[in-house]
């Protein structure tokens, strides 16, 4: 019996070390231009699909501080008297 979980052992062993040789061959070689733009170009997909998920969720864009664009002081004149006027409170 453990004779024959040693043979398993070495022989899992060498299939491991040798799958280590054909990952590593393909990781040695240089990128192309044209695959590191290709490689970009969908980082920048993904990056705002998950943007857009994240923030199109419920509150996702009103309670998150990172993303959510704050009413400028400088307006809050603006704000009361469009607030004062009737239908004004829908618009702010």
């Amino acid at each position: 019996m453990k004779i024959r979980a040693l043979g398993l052992l070495i022989t899992f062993s060498l299939l491991a070390s040798s799958c280590d040789e054909f990952t590593l061959g393909d990781l040695t070689s240089a990128l192309t231009e044209e695959e590191v733009v290709a490689g970009l170009k969908e980082a920048l997909n993904v990056g705002t699909d998950t943007a857009v998920f994240k923030g199109n969720a419920l509150d996702g864009y009103f309670l998150n501080p990172k993303i959510k664009i704050p009413f400028p002081e400088e307006a809050s004149i603006v704000k009361t008297v469009v607030e004062s006027v009737p239908g004004g409170s829908l618009l702010v």
